[in-house]
Parts: structure tokens; sequence; C-alpha cells
């Protein structure tokens, strides 16, 4: 049923950008789950349409959207769920969750830009409500499973045990439902020239999101939280070999460093997950080293071929350093640690279809810390991207 649904709202989405050049496709997420095909094909589609018909301000785009996603999403959480502390050497809870998600965004540009023809910042106010209904994982009763560095993956209810629920996972508790609304406030600062073979400038995102409680509580499942995520990017250019116009390889420098604070008495997993150090240092593992606050640079040397058929198909050889600290209380708990600190290289091989999707694979030597799914005796990671992260 989810497929059919998705494939009528492209079909239409296209048929609207045919017939009014005020409407535009607008791309939001894709993602894929392990337990489908190893997580080779995507699992879950964010798309929608937006309408730039009405300039609030001359020279400066406004732009309405409304976006739609659904699909089938993997998650792997290592806290306890009687004490909430972080358990890397047992079993994580496995499940899965059907995800359908909703947004609407109006977004208004100011000033002009000294790269391209784009606006300088761009103020995105928004709306973002979803329903998802966690199931257990394909892998139940299976010893081994990715992600499983011991005994047979567990049910939900098995993990939990006799108490049925745990006071740290809120988001899944009960029936297992949960239905989320949150407000989010985003300003970027766009200085950036991107032609997939070259960037040069920089680019600077600040965003925050409030879920109150009052918002997220209409099911069993429930949130609470708030989070500021700071972002920049700086990229130069060192080398580009072009004949005829094209460009045949390319060398490009690019340093991102990212910062996020989240804070609440009930932070749900699709909240910390994206905000967990583990996410953001390559080689590691999303929802893992989920303290408050963490702080990562990212250091990647991007090799870019010729275009195939088209300068916007291209492979490219991505050489990484990341480094990041983490520390604060774990989510959802006053348990509070040493900080962590991990720091990984690796290298990533895709080919990019638009600059958008990164399909390939990565290789990580983690330096310091450790992949929860590999277990603390491993130092190598490697696992299929779809993205490059910046």
């Amino acid at each position: 049923m989810i497929k059919k649904v998705l494939v009528l709202l492209i079909v239409a989405l296209l048929g609207v950008s045919l017939f009014a050049s005020d409407f535009h496709f607008v791309f939001g997420d894709l993602t894929q789950n392990p337990e489908l095909v190893f997580g080779f094909v995507p699992s879950y589609v964010y798309i929608g349409a937006g309408y730039d018909g009405l300039s609030l301000l001359e020279d400066n785009k406004t732009d309405f959207q409304v976006l739609f996603g659904g699909g089938y999403n993997n998650r792997r959480l290592w806290q306890n769920p009687e004490t909430g502390e972080r358990n890397p050497e047992g079993n994580p809870l496995i499940y899965n969750v059907i995800d359908l998600d909703w947004s609407l965004r109006f977004l208004q540009g100011f000033g002009d830009s000294p790269v391209g023809d784009k606006d300088l910042v761009t103020v995105t106010l928004g709306y973002e409500g979803q329903y998802e209904k966690a199931v257990d994982s394909l892998w139940v009763g299976k010893e081994k499973g990715i992600g499983v560095t011991g005994d047979a993956v567990q049910s939900i209810d098995d993990f939990f045990g006799t108490n049925g629920d745990s006071a740290y996972y809120s988001d899944i508790k009960g029936n297992r439902s949960f239905l989320g609304n949150q407000l989010f406030v985003n300003v970027k600062l766009d200085m950036m020239k991107d032609t997939i073979h070259t960037n040069d400038g920089f680019l600077a995102n600040l965003k925050l999101q409030w879920g109150p409680e009052m918002l997220n509580s209409a099911l069993d499942g429930e949130a609470s939280y708030f989070a500021v995520t700071a972002n920049a990017i700086g990229a130069y250019t060192l080398y580009n070999y072009v004949n005829n116009g094209k460009s045949y390889f390319s060398i490009v420098a690019i340093d991102r460093v990212n910062m996020t604070y989240t804070t609440g008495s009930k932070v749900p997993a699709f909240i910390y997950g994206p905000s967990s150090l583990g996410r953001k240092v390559r080689g590691f593992n999303t929802y893992t080293y989920n303290t408050e606050l963490s702080v990562v640079n990212n250091f990647d040397i991007r090799l870019c071929g010729p275009g195939v058929a088209t300068s916007s198909i291209a492979p490219r050889v991505n050489l990484f350093f990341d480094a990041g600290i983490g520390w604060g209380n774990t989510v959802n708990t006053n348990i509070k640690g040493d900080a962590d600190f991990l720091a990984s290289t690796g290298i990533q091989a895709t080919v990019t279809f638009f600059d958008f999707i990164d399909l390939g694979y990565q290789v990580a030597y983690l330096f310091n810390g450790f992949n929860y799914v590999n277990g603390s005796n491993k130092s190598i990671s490697g696992s299929v991207t779809f993205f490059l992260d910046f």
C-alpha cells in the first residue's frame, strides 16, 4: 500500500512540475533498512512539492513546500531498558518502524549571495508530523544477525522483560504506536558554489527543533524535547582539469564543523539518532554515544572523475578524517560519564547522481572508540553509503 501511495505521489508531483512552472519538486530524504537486501535498496523516501510563484521580497525567493514520506526503517538502540546505561558490549534492541511523515515549510530568502544566482540568507519556518508503529525485527530468534554481537535477536517485549515498557524508550511504549509533531526554525547562510566537480566557498546552518509533550502524547508513545544544531562548511577546489568546457578530474578540500545539543525528558530515537556522536563520526553507528552535546570536525579530500553521459553523474572518491567529542548526560537519563572522544579515517568510493545521491561503499579505520555493531576488538568498519554527509 505504501509503495502504491509513493508511486502516485511521484507521478502527481511530476505532472504538476510539467504543467505549472511555479511548482517544483522537493527532495527530503532517502534511507535504507539493513534487513531488506542488506541495505542496498531504499526502504524510505521523503519527497514533496514547492510553490515559488509568489515573492514577498523583490529579487528574493519565497517558497511554500509540502512534503510526504513513508517507509520501513530499522533501529538499533543500546541503552539498558532498566537502568538507561549504554550497553555497547551487549545485544541492542533491534526493531523496525513503519513510518509515515508529513511537513509544511515556509522559506524566505534575504540578500544576494556573492556566489551564483541565489539568496545569501534563507529562513525556514516549519511544522513536521509523523506516525510510527514499532514492530519486531525480521531477525527475531536468529543468531548473529547484522548488529548482533551475542545472543539471538530479541522481540521488543522480550527485550523489555516483565515490565513491558521502559522510561528510556518513551516513543515505543504501550502498543508501540507514536503520533508526533514538532516545530522548527532553520537559518542558512549560503556562499558556496557547488558544481559537483568543484566546491568553493562557505555554507552555514542553524536549526532549532521543539517537540513539546502536549503535541506528542496522543497515543501510547510520548516525546518531549528541544534540539539545537549548528553546521558550518568551508570548501576550496585545489585542482580542476577542464577540456572543452568539461571537467575530467578535480580535487576539492572540504571541512565541516557540526555541533548538536539535544535535551528533554523524553527524547525519541528519531531525534537523538541523527544527532548522536556515533552518527556523525564515520565508521561508527547511529544512535551510539548519544550524549546531550556533541561537536565534530569532518575533513575530506574529494576526488571527482568525468561525467558519465552527463556532468551530473560522475564517480567520486572521498578521503576523510573525522574527530569528535561528546559529553553531558546520556539522553533520557541523569547518567553523566567521562567525555567520549571518537576519531576515524577512511575512504568512500561512490557514484554521484545529480549531487543528491552518492551510491557506493565506505571503509573506515577507527583510531579511538569502537563500532558497536562490530565489537570493541575490530578497528575496521565497512558500510554501504547512499549520501555524502556534506
